[in-house]
């Protein structure tokens, strides 16, 4: 947490703008740097003084004199963020009288220490500690410092900055060996300091902590449980620009929730990080804004009493620096937050709650305690009526009010006013609520139409066809009778398509839905319709005066200078022309390949016309080298070229000035298949064809 270099003790009194729902009234002073305040079960309340004290304030508001426990001495409390920094006392107190705080050592290390109350239930043993955990802190900031017991599971949770300085220079936050940036979860029923519950996350993970319950948080310098839901609810203190609130379901551990690679949904430092799916994200974030809006979150509680029905629900949290209160409530449409009071005092540092659910807050500057309420009794229920199906517009939400102010305004999202909307369909929508005392209540609800029954129960196709070809798609059920239907694509509705039979020409998921004039059927997945990509085309190799294309197709297409010169099953074209040659497939689904590259080719020339006076290629077929041996009439340069059948010029070797020639082409390196012996001399060429096994 951020605490303010001047920790000024005030004596003035807080006075408060005109507030719409939040009420502070001031309960109790004279406390030296209140930081935490805590309940053992009864009616007192335990203020824990940051310099090392925890004191008892009683119902009535009076303070004992003698400190429940005072361990200065061996606190250290000099750093803003150091010191006695939070309390908890053990689900079974009343029994074992035993309670637990977290403080800051001689040592800068952070500390959770047991100790237990004497014979006295308002004077703590000052000699009973017992060390539970303890890691070094690398700076005197971010030491986080809050501890509470889950009332799910009962187990101690552990809230642990990342270290301090600023940006986590150690990246601690996401280092998994490093307890710090993290909230830990410890059983301390045992006979030792703790044991690692069994269903801890990581506890089978070898590069995490076991003790660690969630990581990436900068510091979470207050967190509670909602004492109904169980949930948990963080603030983590932002860096320079947004300050946050997380809430997690009970059990929900293993999560990362950002903190260096995110500052509340913005990156940070992104170095390391992951994707985006693997960090839980914040259901609130506010400007770190300098003093004006906020710029330190101080976590809160879920209100749970009984004096304020409007605030039930309501997780109620503030800014250390502006002294801006804000709630949120978990509606069926998510979370709705609203602005409240900004008290002209800041330095709110800690809440807590009594034992019957009622709200407090500490100003640390100031050494008071301020017990939360509202001026608004205002309080709303709904009588809520889902539309009769799907598509049907008969739904209806029915409001009433109960408070001692006359309602003055009603205002619905969709612009409507007053107590009664009807002629809904399903889907969210909201309601803003003032009375005229000014009190706003701000709603959220959602309407779901009963399950609709399937548009068609045929069964779901997979069609596949060529690229750019168009099918008909049939619906595989009967249109009931007085209902018309809807096509979609993708989910997308086709405009102008209502019969049964459908033509598409275009890959993706076809959908329909039956309807009459009220209500609507489930959109019900018809035919997955794929267009397969056209194949590589075929190559081809020249073979004296005739192209060999690769075989396995259905039909050839020949193509010479651009023009379409012979089609059908043959793979070869006999030619009489120089010319650019190229060749098309087509597959045994019908499916036109892609037009192979055009090739320059000439005629093959006669050995005579090479003065060649023997040729002898052999093995054909080879399975590693073939021999190539030649005689001519006179001496000549012989360039002899290997290429595949897409023309490409695989190996080249030139005799100089022979007229016998034994050559050995080693094939071994390339896979089987169709190649071309290319002869050339002075100009003049002669083509043969070889075949690797």
């Amino acid at each position: 947490m951020r605490l303010l270099s001047c920790l000024c003790f005030l004596l003035s009194v807080c006075a408060l703008t005109k507030a719409q729902n939040i009420t502070l009234e001031n309960f109790a002073a004279g406390f030296e740097f209140p930081v935490d305040i805590a309940h053992a079960g009864d009616d007192r309340l335990f203020v824990v003084e940051k310099t090392g004290a925890i004191k008892i304030l009683n119902a009535d508001g009076t303070t004992n004199p003698t400190p429940f426990l005072d361990i200065d001495p061996i606190v250290n409390s000099q750093a803003n963020e150091q010191g006695l920094l939070g309390l908890a006392f053990h689900p079974d107190y009343s029994n074992n009288g035993y309670f637990f705080v977290s403080y800051t050592a001689s040592s800068d290390a952070s500390v959770i220490s047991r100790f237990s109350v004497s014979s006295d239930p308002n004077v703590a043993d000052p000699n009973s500690e017992k060390l539970v955990f303890t890691t070094d802190q690398p700076f005197s900031n971010h030491n986080g410092g809050c501890i509470k017991f889950s009332p799910a599971d009962g187990y101690l949770y552990i809230g642990i900055g990342d270290g301090g300085a600023g940006g986590d220079p150690q990246d601690n936050g996401q280092d998994r060996t490093s307890y710090l940036g993290k909230i830990l979860r410890l059983d301390i029923n045992s006979t030792g300091p703790y044991t690692i519950p069994a269903d801890n996350p990581f506890v089978n993970d070898d590069f995490t902590q076991d003790e660690i319950w969630s990581l990436g948080w900068r510091n979470p310098w207050r967190f509670s449980f909602d004492r109904e839901t169980n949930d948990m609810w963080i603030g983590d203190v932002g860096q320079n620009e947004w300050e946050e609130i997380d809430m997690e379901a009970p059990g929900d551990g293993g999560r990362n929730y950002g903190w260096r690679c995110y500052e509340g949904v913005e990156q940070f430092n992104f170095n390391g990080c992951e994707d985006d799916a693997d960090y839980t994200f914040p259901i609130y974030v506010y400007a770190n804004s300098s003093f004006n809006q906020g710029c330190s979150v101080t976590g809160g509680f879920v209100y749970r009493g009984q004096n304020y029905p409007s605030l039930q629900g309501s997780y109620i949290f503030a800014d250390y620096c502006s002294g801006q209160f804000w709630t949120t409530r978990a509606s069926d449409c998510g979370f709705v937050t609203t602005t409240n009071i900004k008290g002209d005092r800041n330095e709110y540092s800690s809440f807590g709650e009594d034992a019957n659910g009622e709200l407090y807050v500490t100003a640390i500057g100031e050494g008071r305690v301020y017990k939360i309420g509202t001026d608004c009794d205002l309080s709303v229920n709904a009588i809520i009526s889902a539309p009769s199906c799907v598509g049907a517009m008969d739904g209806s939400i029915q409001l009433e009010f109960s408070g001692s102010a006359d309602i003055s305004s009603v205002m619905w999202s969709s612009g409507d006013m007053g107590a009664m909307l009807s002629g809904l369909a399903e889907g969210e929508i909201s309601v803003t609520i003032e009375d005229e005392s000014g009190c706003v209540l701000e709603r959220c609800f959602v309407l779901d139409a009963p399950e609709a029954e399937p548009s068609c129960e045929g069964d779901i196709l997979t069609i596949e066809a060529c690229e750019d070809e168009a099918i008909v798609i049939i619906a595989p059920c009967d249109l009931p009778a007085g209902f018309m239907i809807r096509w979609y694509k993708d989910g997308e509705l086709i405009d102008g398509e209502n019969n049964v039979s459908l033509e598409v020409s275009g890959g993706g998921l076809y959908s329909l839905q039956f309807f009459d004039a009220n209500c609507a059927r489930e959109i019900s997945d018809v035919v997955s319709f794929v267009t397969l990509a056209p194949d590589p085309a075929p190559g081809f190799v020249q073979d004296g005066n005739t192209l060999v294309a690769d075989p396995g197709y259905f039909q050839y297409i020949w193509f010479a200078n651009g023009v379409e010169v012979q089609s059908g099953s043959s793979n070869i074209l006999a030619i009489d022309q120089d010319g650019l040659y190229s060749v098309q497939g087509r597959n045994n689904m019908g499916c036109l390949t892609l037009i192979s590259d055009e090739v320059v080719i000439a005629l093959s020339n006669t050995l005579d016309e090479l003065g060649i006076t023997r040729l002898d290629i052999f093995p054909n077929p080879f399975e590693t080298e073939c021999n190539l041996k030649m005689e001519l009439f006179q001496a000549q340069d012989v360039k002899i070229q290997v290429v595949n059948t897409r023309g490409a010029v695989l190996s080249q070797e030139i005799e100089r000035a022979k007229s016998q020639i034994n050559h050995t082409i080693q094939l071994d390196a390339l896979p089987a298949g169709v190649y071309m012996i290319k002869i050339e001399i002075d100009n003049n060429q002669l083509v043969r064809k070889i075949i690797k096994q």
